[in-house]
């Protein structure tokens, strides 16, 4: 994800490296914002055990995210 500090940040292993001077960004990713929320609040709080209480999926969680992006502009 590369995040509003022009660094360009992996998920998967924590590493953050720059931009290079010549790369320009344009717009976002709902999606890529979306699946980082979901990664870091699901090691903050029990969420997977919350979406069974109320059958619902990762997936569930992740759209609904997503949606809430998009409604604001994202």
């Amino acid at each position: 994800i590369i995040g509003a500090d022009n660094f360009v940040h992996y998920i998967t292993n924590d590493f953050i490296q720059p931009l290079s001077k010549d790369s320009e960004v344009k717009g976002y990713d709902a999606d890529g914002i979306a699946e980082y929320l979901y990664m870091r609040l699901s090691k903050r709080f029990m969420i997977d055990e919350m979406l069974e209480d109320y059958d619902r999926t990762k997936e569930n969680f992740i759209e609904e995210i997503k949606f809430s992006l998009e409604e604001i502009g994202f």
